[in-house]
Protein backbone atom coordinates (compact mmCIF):
# COMPACT_ATOMS: atom_id res chain seq x y z
CA UNK A 1 0.00 0.00 0.00
CA UNK A 2 1.33 3.77 -0.56
CA UNK A 3 -0.71 6.37 1.44
CA UNK A 4 -1.10 10.31 1.24
CA UNK A 5 -2.49 13.06 2.47
CA UNK A 6 -6.00 14.10 2.05
CA UNK A 7 -6.42 17.95 1.80
CA UNK A 8 -9.57 20.08 2.70
CA UNK A 9 -9.52 23.44 1.05
CA UNK A 10 -11.46 25.46 3.47
CA UNK A 11 -12.17 28.36 0.78
CA UNK A 12 -14.08 26.39 -1.88
CA UNK A 13 -13.97 23.40 0.35
CA UNK A 14 -13.00 21.01 -2.11
CA UNK A 15 -11.17 17.41 -0.63
CA UNK A 16 -9.06 15.77 -2.39
CA UNK A 17 -5.65 13.95 -2.54
CA UNK A 18 -2.47 15.96 -1.93
CA UNK A 19 -1.50 13.99 -5.88
CA UNK A 20 -4.24 16.70 -6.97
CA UNK A 21 -3.12 19.89 -5.09
CA UNK A 22 0.85 19.37 -6.07
CA UNK A 23 2.17 21.36 -8.65
CA UNK A 24 5.76 21.31 -8.41
CA UNK A 25 6.86 22.61 -4.48
CA UNK A 26 3.54 23.95 -4.66
CA UNK A 27 -0.25 23.19 -3.54
CA UNK A 28 -3.00 24.68 -5.81
CA UNK A 29 -6.40 23.93 -5.36
CA UNK A 30 -7.79 22.05 -8.77
CA UNK A 31 -11.06 23.62 -8.18
CA UNK A 32 -10.36 27.08 -7.52
CA UNK A 33 -6.79 27.16 -8.64
CA UNK A 34 -5.87 28.74 -5.16
CA UNK A 35 -2.45 28.52 -4.04
CA UNK A 36 -2.62 27.43 -0.19
CA UNK A 37 0.14 28.41 2.01
CA UNK A 38 -0.82 27.53 5.47
CA UNK A 39 -2.21 24.88 6.91
CA UNK A 40 -5.23 24.96 9.60
CA UNK A 41 -5.37 28.74 8.21
CA UNK A 42 -6.05 27.73 4.05
CA UNK A 43 -6.60 23.84 4.64
CA UNK A 44 -5.89 21.00 6.69
CA UNK A 45 -5.24 17.43 6.58
CA UNK A 46 -8.64 15.31 7.77
CA UNK A 47 -7.44 11.75 6.80
CA UNK A 48 -5.27 9.43 4.91
CA UNK A 49 -6.17 7.86 1.60
CA UNK A 50 -4.44 4.34 0.84
CA UNK A 51 -4.08 2.86 -2.49
CA UNK A 52 -3.26 -0.96 -3.68
CA UNK A 53 0.00 -1.33 -5.94
CA UNK A 54 -1.66 -4.67 -7.07
CA UNK A 55 -4.92 -3.36 -8.23
CA UNK A 56 -5.16 0.11 -7.78
CA UNK A 57 -7.95 0.73 -5.23
CA UNK A 58 -8.20 3.85 -3.49
CA UNK A 59 -9.62 3.85 0.07
CA UNK A 60 -9.36 5.49 3.27
CA UNK A 61 -9.73 2.82 6.29
CA UNK A 62 -7.59 0.02 5.10
CA UNK A 63 -8.49 -3.77 6.74
CA UNK A 64 -6.35 -4.62 9.90
CA UNK A 65 -5.32 -8.27 10.81
CA UNK A 66 -2.81 -10.53 12.87
CA UNK A 67 -0.99 -12.75 10.81
CA UNK A 68 1.23 -15.61 12.67
CA UNK A 69 4.45 -16.45 11.08
CA UNK A 70 5.02 -19.43 13.05
CA UNK A 71 1.39 -21.24 12.63
CA UNK A 72 -0.18 -18.96 9.78
CA UNK A 73 -3.48 -18.16 11.51
CA UNK A 74 -5.17 -14.84 10.68
CA UNK A 75 -6.73 -13.22 13.97
CA UNK A 76 -8.24 -10.04 14.41
CA UNK A 77 -6.53 -7.45 15.75
CA UNK A 78 -9.00 -7.27 19.06
CA UNK A 79 -8.59 -11.10 19.42
CA UNK A 80 -4.54 -10.55 20.15
CA UNK A 81 -2.58 -9.19 23.04
CA UNK A 82 -0.09 -7.27 23.67
CA UNK A 83 3.02 -8.50 25.23
CA UNK A 84 6.39 -6.46 26.22
CA UNK A 85 9.14 -9.09 25.09
CA UNK A 86 12.81 -7.95 27.31
CA UNK A 87 16.22 -9.44 26.33
CA UNK A 88 19.05 -9.32 29.19
CA UNK A 89 22.47 -10.16 29.24
CA UNK A 90 24.45 -10.99 32.35
CA UNK A 91 27.52 -9.02 33.21
CA UNK A 92 30.67 -9.77 34.46
CA UNK A 93 29.34 -7.71 37.85
CA UNK A 94 26.21 -9.53 37.50
CA UNK A 95 28.11 -13.22 37.07
CA UNK A 96 29.92 -12.17 40.47
CA UNK A 97 27.09 -11.06 42.19
CA UNK A 98 24.80 -14.39 41.32
CA UNK A 99 28.68 -15.99 42.54
CA UNK A 100 29.24 -14.17 45.74
CA UNK A 101 25.86 -12.96 46.86
CA UNK A 102 27.00 -9.12 46.39
CA UNK A 103 28.08 -6.61 43.94
CA UNK A 104 31.83 -6.20 43.95
CA UNK A 105 31.36 -2.56 44.50
CA UNK A 106 28.82 -2.89 47.55
CA UNK A 107 31.84 -5.25 48.99
CA UNK A 108 34.49 -2.45 48.47
CA UNK A 109 32.29 0.34 49.87
CA UNK A 110 29.68 -1.40 52.31
CA UNK A 111 32.31 -3.23 54.26
CA UNK A 112 35.41 -1.26 54.74
CA UNK A 113 33.99 -0.75 58.11
CA UNK A 114 35.28 -3.90 60.89
CA UNK A 115 32.07 -3.68 62.27
CA UNK A 116 30.07 -4.03 59.02
CA UNK A 117 29.86 -7.66 57.83
CA UNK A 118 28.40 -9.29 54.06
CA UNK A 119 24.53 -10.42 54.85
CA UNK A 120 25.24 -14.10 54.16
CA UNK A 121 27.57 -14.18 57.30
CA UNK A 122 25.24 -11.89 59.56
CA UNK A 123 23.02 -15.05 60.30
CA UNK A 124 25.53 -17.18 61.97
CA UNK A 125 26.90 -14.48 64.44
CA UNK A 126 23.30 -13.78 65.37
CA UNK A 127 23.13 -17.45 66.07
CA UNK A 128 26.14 -17.55 67.73
CA UNK A 129 25.16 -14.24 70.04
CA UNK A 130 21.61 -15.72 70.52
CA UNK A 131 23.59 -19.12 71.73
CA UNK A 132 25.59 -17.27 74.21
CA UNK A 133 22.84 -14.93 75.90
CA UNK A 134 22.19 -15.28 78.94
CA UNK A 135 21.87 -12.70 80.76
CA UNK A 136 19.03 -11.17 78.81
CA UNK A 137 21.06 -8.37 77.33
CA UNK A 138 21.12 -7.99 73.61
CA UNK A 139 19.00 -7.12 70.52
CA UNK A 140 19.10 -7.32 67.20
CA UNK A 141 17.16 -4.70 64.92
CA UNK A 142 15.96 -4.03 61.67
CA UNK A 143 16.26 -0.24 60.48
CA UNK A 144 13.82 -0.21 57.51
CA UNK A 145 13.15 2.55 55.18
CA UNK A 146 9.70 2.85 53.44
CA UNK A 147 9.94 2.06 49.50
CA UNK A 148 7.25 4.82 48.44
CA UNK A 149 9.26 7.35 50.88
CA UNK A 150 12.56 6.65 48.93
CA UNK A 151 13.18 8.13 45.48
CA UNK A 152 14.02 5.57 42.19
CA UNK A 153 17.42 5.27 42.14
CA UNK A 154 19.79 3.87 39.45
CA UNK A 155 22.93 1.01 41.04
CA UNK A 156 25.58 3.36 41.40
CA UNK A 157 23.50 5.96 43.15
CA UNK A 158 21.80 3.06 45.23
CA UNK A 159 24.88 1.91 46.50
CA UNK A 160 26.18 5.39 47.50
CA UNK A 161 22.83 5.88 49.30
CA UNK A 162 23.24 2.29 51.12
CA UNK A 163 27.07 3.37 51.74
CA UNK A 164 26.08 6.76 53.69
CA UNK A 165 23.38 5.12 55.66
CA UNK A 166 25.81 1.77 56.58
CA UNK A 167 28.82 4.60 57.40
CA UNK A 168 26.14 6.22 59.75
CA UNK A 169 25.19 3.13 61.40
CA UNK A 170 28.70 1.80 61.55
CA UNK A 171 29.60 5.57 63.46
CA UNK A 172 27.43 4.69 66.29
CA UNK A 173 27.66 1.14 67.30
CA UNK A 174 30.51 0.30 69.28
CA UNK A 175 33.05 -2.67 68.72
CA UNK A 176 31.31 -5.23 69.53
CA UNK A 177 28.18 -4.74 67.72
CA UNK A 178 27.89 -5.64 64.25
CA UNK A 179 25.83 -4.10 61.18
CA UNK A 180 24.30 -5.91 57.84
CA UNK A 181 22.71 -4.41 54.85
CA UNK A 182 20.23 -6.42 52.42
CA UNK A 183 19.84 -3.64 50.48
CA UNK A 184 19.82 0.39 50.81
CA UNK A 185 16.23 -0.06 52.19
CA UNK A 186 17.06 -3.08 54.97
CA UNK A 187 19.63 -2.63 57.18
CA UNK A 188 20.11 -5.24 60.41
CA UNK A 189 21.94 -4.05 64.15
CA UNK A 190 22.89 -6.80 66.61
CA UNK A 191 23.87 -5.66 69.73
CA UNK A 192 25.11 -8.52 71.83
CA UNK A 193 26.18 -6.66 75.03
CA UNK A 194 24.00 -3.74 75.40
CA UNK A 195 20.91 -3.01 77.41
CA UNK A 196 17.24 -2.38 76.23
CA UNK A 197 18.30 1.47 77.28
CA UNK A 198 21.73 1.48 75.88
CA UNK A 199 20.44 -0.09 72.32
CA UNK A 200 17.75 2.23 72.30
CA UNK A 201 19.84 5.03 73.01
CA UNK A 202 21.90 4.51 70.01
CA UNK A 203 19.22 3.65 67.51
CA UNK A 204 17.79 7.46 68.34
CA UNK A 205 21.02 8.74 67.47
CA UNK A 206 21.04 6.49 64.18
CA UNK A 207 17.31 7.26 63.09
CA UNK A 208 18.12 11.23 63.91
CA UNK A 209 21.43 11.15 61.78
CA UNK A 210 19.22 8.95 59.35
CA UNK A 211 16.65 11.38 58.86
CA UNK A 212 18.52 14.37 58.67
CA UNK A 213 20.80 12.81 55.30
CA UNK A 214 17.53 12.24 54.10
CA UNK A 215 16.25 15.95 54.65
CA UNK A 216 19.73 16.78 53.35
CA UNK A 217 19.43 15.04 49.70
CA UNK A 218 15.73 14.06 48.91
CA UNK A 219 11.94 15.99 49.61
CA UNK A 220 10.58 13.80 52.17
CA UNK A 221 7.39 13.73 54.23
CA UNK A 222 6.15 11.71 56.53
CA UNK A 223 7.76 8.61 58.40
CA UNK A 224 10.56 7.84 56.60
CA UNK A 225 11.58 4.76 58.36
CA UNK A 226 10.55 1.83 60.56
CA UNK A 227 12.51 0.33 63.04
CA UNK A 228 12.12 -3.53 64.34
CA UNK A 229 13.65 -5.58 67.05
CA UNK A 230 14.10 -8.95 68.82
CA UNK A 231 15.50 -9.90 72.26
CA UNK A 232 18.40 -11.85 72.04
CA UNK A 233 17.13 -14.48 74.51
CA UNK A 234 14.13 -15.28 72.19
CA UNK A 235 16.87 -17.20 69.72
CA UNK A 236 16.02 -15.06 67.00
CA UNK A 237 16.46 -15.99 63.41
CA UNK A 238 16.61 -13.62 60.33
CA UNK A 239 12.94 -14.30 59.08
CA UNK A 240 11.49 -13.36 62.60
CA UNK A 241 13.06 -10.20 62.44
CA UNK A 242 10.94 -9.24 59.87
CA UNK A 243 7.63 -9.76 62.17
CA UNK A 244 9.37 -8.13 65.15
CA UNK A 245 7.62 -4.99 66.97
CA UNK A 246 7.98 -1.41 66.31
CA UNK A 247 10.28 -0.19 68.22
CA UNK A 248 8.87 3.06 70.09
CA UNK A 249 11.46 6.37 69.68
Amino acid sequence: LDSQDIIHHFKCAYVGAMSEFARGNELICPKCDTRLRHIGIDYDKPSLLFNCNSCSHSFQEPDMEGYCLDCGTHNELNELKLYDIYEYALTTKGDQASRNGFMPTEERNLFEHKNIVPLDLFPYLLAREASRSKSGHGIVALIRFHQNQIPAMNLKKSDQFKHEVAEIIASYVDLDDICSAKDHLNYFVLFPDSSMDQSSAKLSLISLNIKKLMADNFLVEGDILTITYKNLNENPDMESIWEGQKWRM
